[in-house]
């Protein structure tokens, strides 16, 4: 798998730089503030869509591997695995993306993410490599879609546009609870 420092990243994986790091006319100072807060990306695939995550968010990339079953977990929790000693609940991320589910495939590949105080590991089917980006690329998700809930905006690059996610707000409330119990559950047995 691949390792990644706020520093550096180890690994086959690309990057890119893009933008010419001006300012953010145009977008609201809220939005400012948080895109400030990030230039690199981690961008992933699904499906046909690219999907970007804070760098500082990412943990590492593993391949997929074989998932237990989590009782009583969200919908959206295809199982976990043993990742060095800690249980790692797998995200479908088509399911999140309201994308048709599919088996796990031998090629997919696991984003490994601290969300909301969570690792949890985002099914993709590749992770692409790391993007630097200038804050007047990315459009804050107002801007385009009103109220999609858990995107913070897009990226537009020459080759497409890359929809950033805020894993703050990946899980619903909901969703975070009931993963909490059933690990919790899990850990007891």
């Amino acid at each position: 798998g691949w390792f990644f420092r706020r520093s550096s990243c180890y690994g086959r994986m690309g990057f890119y730089t893009h933008g010419s790091g001006a300012g953010l006319a145009g977008q609201p100072a809220s939005f400012s503030k948080r895109m400030n807060s990030f230039s690199r990306l981690v961008v992933f695939q699904v499906e046909d869509g690219r999907y970007g995550v804070r760098f500082e968010d990412v943990e590492r990339v593993v391949a997929a591997v074989e998932l237990v079953p989590l009782p009583d977990a969200p919908d959206l929790v295809l199982g976990v695995f043993n990742l060095q000693g800690n249980v790692v609940p797998a995200i479908d991320t088509r399911l999140r993306l309201r994308l048709p589910s599919r088996e796990l495939r031998v090629s997919d590949q696991f984003l490994v993410v601290r969300a909301a105080g969570r690792v949890l590991a985002l099914v993709t089917d590749r992770v692409q490599g790391i993007v630097e980006a200038a804050a007047l690329e990315v459009t804050a998700t107002d801007h385009v879609v009103p109220g999609l809930p858990g995107v913070e905006g897009v990226l537009r690059l020459p080759d497409g546009v890359v929809v950033i996610h805020d894993l703050a707000r990946f899980l619903s409330a909901e969703d975070g609870l009931r993963l909490d119990a059933a690990r919790r559950r899990l850990a007891s047995v």
